[in-house]
């Protein structure tokens, strides 16, 4: 076995790098970099090298830990080694950097960069050259293509390296004057027809050269056809796959009396995606070779890594276009792996003894760029942006929108409640943010003195809100995608057609902020990583719902009619009775039970074993955790004049999920390792059900839930201050602000009471003794072993 990292460098690299390939990559598609790119402003270009500082080395790192842990004794390969080497270096530079706060620090990373750009420039051929002596190492054992191992480990390898070049490329890039159409290293009108001609040129050249002479190419399709993709990934396909088969019909035609048939070059536009097909008369494939072409180091020809290997590693050969015409066997496999980055695919068709078909798909991304600019351009924009606006026109829109805003509250309190939980503190931020974008939306129409509540919105602020309302029932990576397509087409739009002329210069700047800007890259950064392991058919349904928000965003900048605006009056606040006081009153016995047990008591007097004081913190957080989707449901339920108080307890449940996780985490406690005991399981089963019931019920069993949790803490206070860990619960749970908000919450439930039908609340009545039992049953839980 050759050294391993432990014995090249020190133990502080080491454990930083096998602690950061812990870490989940963050998948970036290339309508990301299609859109962040587009305009490269200062902090653009920040925030574009911060997340590269914080993703760059977990990407490396979990390369270093695949080369570290080859298997069949790769690692240990002199030229593996040397691989390995190069990106624990470059790791120790990232990690080295310092934090990037101004265009200065921006500049210097960018150097940085451009210097791991350059050092990664022959890790292709070199680590080839590791793969051959392995090769030739087992060659007398074991075929090299019998070890799906090594195929699926440089597969994971060579992918992960495009990812990290093209990340690197596209930032330094954006840094190079820039090209017609060109976003970095996006060609947006990327032509594929001349970039077949130029691949076609670049292989008939090589095969000339080694051959004398080269077959003809054909080139058929639109030549003024256009779409959005990177141009050198796209030549290096074309040019494998030409080379390939320059090579085979020369082979076969040498000695014949007539002239070789040309290869025919196809380019087919669909619908769905972009397929080129290379199509030869070279001899094909025999069936039983098929499987092989995809297989590492494969080839039909002499391999000129034979004639490198004691070449010196550091040669500027290119990397990625080898310039023989035939032998690595990595051109195709590789070629594979381009095409899949951006969701594409290469497949191969062949019959023996005639000749081959190679079909590459390309993920088509034109019809998402077009639908994407006229979501985001409109003339009423324009109109805003010159100030020439008709202020009728700008209200109406400012109704509608706070419309639009109500509902979305409701969508994203949706996604809250289906959202893994890693993706809480997005989600809830961006309900806090939809807070206090309510409340100013009231106070903007306020100063105008228009009532809301005697408009409605118009139809395609209706048909919007129709779609939000309707999905539901879907795959959450589609629910994220809608709630991210909604956010960025609305913080673009506003942000392209900065400045602004005033009044309409506040909204701009409102809209198209940092802060906004930031959460939507939060958002992106989580669904590229659930795009990262849905299959076809979510993709599809989320590509779908891309383009069906866009035109709904196209049509509501487009709303022409004009609403009468009405003028506001004060309507007096309802008084009526307090049905949740009446259910208090009734049931006394019962919600006694609720708030009132020995475990609480033994807190009080700082008694309690500490056993069972974790016991019981580890179940409520378990518990909160479901409570806090059972909330966003019953936003999503809720009459608007109901959304503030609502708002206000889910967000409050961030902080108080963060302060569990350090609580438990200073107490030495793995969530990992725990499970909901049977109480709190049947608590939690019993909050599922309620999602299916009426909102007056689901209200009634949401602020009976509060209402136990704050009276049993409150009624439990210490005489003094007590000792930790009990403390905590009595300063949390007992506060001014917390009974503030169960105050608020009951006002809540009785209005939804007051309309409620005489079943629901019948129901409402059960719900609220169930609740009773279910606290009862969950303050005895802590004695449980």
């Amino acid at each position: 076995t050759g050294p391993r990292l432990a014995d090249h460098w020190e133990k502080s690299v080491v454990d930083d790098v096998f602690s950061s390939a812990l870490r989940k990559q963050t998948g970036v598609s290339l309508k990301y970099m299609l859109d962040f790119g587009s305009r490269p402003i200062e902090r653009q270009l920040i925030l574009s090298a911060q997340f590269l500082h914080n993703e760059l080395p977990v990407r490396l790192a979990h390369r270093v830990a695949e080369l570290e842990n080859s298997p069949y004794g790769l690692s240990a390969k002199p030229h593996v080694l040397k691989v390995r080497d190069w990106y624990v270096e470059s790791f120790k530079e990232l990690r080295a950097f310092s934090r990037i706060r101004n265009a200065s620090d921006e500049e210097e990373f960018t150097n940085l960069l451009r210097h791991i750009y350059f050092r990664h420039r022959n890790v292709v051929p070199v680590l080839a050259m590791g793969v051959a002596e392995l090769k030739r190492e087992l060659q007398h054992e074991v075929g090299l293509n019998d070890l799906p191992d090594i195929h699926q480990m440089l597969d994971s390898f060579y992918l992960s390296r495009i990812g990290i070049r093209m990340l690197i490329g596209q930032h330094v890039a954006l840094h190079e004057p820039q090209k017609e159409n060109h976003i970095g290293l996006i060609d947006t009108r990327c032509s594929p027809g001349v970039v077949c001609a130029d691949a076609i040129a670049d292989a008939r050249m090589i095969c000339m050269r080694e051959k004398g002479s080269a077959p003809e190419v054909s080139i058929y399709g639109d030549p003024g056809f256009a779409f959005p993709y990177v141009p050198s990934h796209l030549h290096h396909m074309v040019f494998e796959l030409v080379k390939n088969s320059l090579r085979a019909v020369y082979d076969r035609w040498e000695d014949a009396a007539q002239e070789p048939p040309p290869i025919r070059v196809v380019v087919a536009e669909g619908e769905e995606d972009i397929c080129i097909k290379v199509s030869d008369e070279g001899g094909g494939i025999a069936r039983s070779g098929q499987p092989k072409i995809w297989t590492y180091l494969y080839t039909t020809a002499r391999s000129p890594l034979e004639d490198i290997r004691d070449r010196s590693a550091g040669s500027t050969e290119s990397a990625e276009g080898p310039s023989v015409l035939a032998g690595y066997g990595y051109g195709l496999p590789i070629s594979r792996l381009y095409a899949r980055y951006f969701g594409g695919d290469l497949q191969m068709i062949s019959m023996e003894n005639y000749g081959t078909d190679a079909y590459l798909h390309l993920n088509r991304l034109g019809n998402h760029a077009e639908a994407w600019r006229d979501s985001v351009r409109a003339p009423f924009l324009d109109r805003c942006k010159d100030g020439s606006v008709d202020p009728r026109d700008f209200e109406t829109w400012l109704i509608q929108d706070f419309f639009f805003a109500r509902e979305c509250t409701r969508f994203i309190a949706l996604n809250v409640a289906n959202a893994p939980f890693k993706l809480f503190p997005t989600l809830l931020g961006g309900l806090t943010a939809i807070d206090d974008e309510l409340q100013w939306f009231q106070g903007e129409l306020e100063k105008r003195n228009v009532i809301v509540e005697e408009h409605n919105p118009l139809p395609t602020c209706a048909q919007y809100i129709e779609y939000l309302n309707k999905s539901t029932g879907i795959p959450y990576a589609v629910q994220l995608t809608i709630l991210w397509v909604v956010e960025k087409a609305y913080h673009d739009s506003w942000r392209l057609n900065s400045p602004m002329e005033e009044p309409y210069g506040t909204y701009a700047q409102r809209w198209a902020s940092d802060a906004f800007a930031e959460y939507i890259l939060a958002l992106e950064g989580h669904l590229d990583t659930l795009m990262e392991t849905e299959g076809s058919a979510v993709r599809e349904a989320a590509s779908e719902a891309f383009l069906e928000v866009c035109k709904l965003e196209k049509e509501f900048w487009g709303m022409r009619p004009r609403t009468r605006v009405h003028r506001a009056v004060q309507i007096p606040p309802d008084q009526g009775m307090s049905v949740c006081n009446d259910l208090h009153a009734e049931h006394s016995t019962a919600w006694s039970q609720a708030v009132s047990h020995p475990f609480l008591e033994a807190c009080r007097d700082g008694t309690l074993d500490l056993k069972a004081f974790d016991t019981w913190l580890v179940q409520d957080y378990l518990f909160v955790l479901e409570f806090a989707r059972f909330m966003a449901l019953a936003i999503t339920k809720a009459p608007y004049r109901h959304f503030h108080t609502l708002l206000g307890g889910i967000i409050a449940l961030e902080d108080e999920l963060s302060w569990f996780q350090g609580c438990l985490g200073t107490r030495g406690i793995n969530l990992e390792e725990e499970a909901a005991k049977a109480p709190c399981q049947e608590y939690i089963d019993y909050m599922h059900s309620c999602n299916d019931q009426p909102y007056p019920i689901h209200v009634t069993v949401l602020w009976a839930i509060e209402k136990a949790y704050h009276e049993a803490w409150h009624a439990h206070q210490p005489p003094q201050p007590n000792q930790a860990p009990y403390d905590y619960a009595t300063e949390r749970w007992a506060s001014e602000p917390f009974s503030k908000y169960v105050k608020e919450l009951q006002a809540v439930a009785d209005d939804a009471l007051a309309s409620a039908t005489r079943d629901e609340r019948t129901a409402a009545r059960a719900a609220f003794i169930n609740v009773c039992r279910l606290e009862r049953d969950f303050w005895a839980m802590a004695y449980e072993t």
